[in-house]
């Protein structure tokens, strides 16, 4: 991971250099956390890898009927 200001929402244009970076060993069945907008990366790897993607909002974002889900 690295320690960059976190990239907003639309961003455009280069992406911001690494400031410094912080390197997490990689361990079976370890979690690792971090906010959306970090800039992060992973060292090539042999064998299966997984990610899980989860937006936790404050209040729920609005919807219209195009995208709710069907009923």
């Amino acid at each position: 991971m690295a320690d960059n200001t976190p990239i907003t929402s639309g961003h455009s244009g280069p992406l911001p250099q690494f400031r410094s970076v912080i390197s997490i060993p990689p361990v079976r069945n370890r979690l690792v956390l971090f906010s959306p907008g970090l800039l992060h990366r992973i060292n090539p790897l042999e064998g299966e890898r997984y990610s899980v993607a989860v937006n936790i909002w404050a209040q729920e974002p609005l919807t219209t009927a195009a995208s709710a889900p069907p009923a």
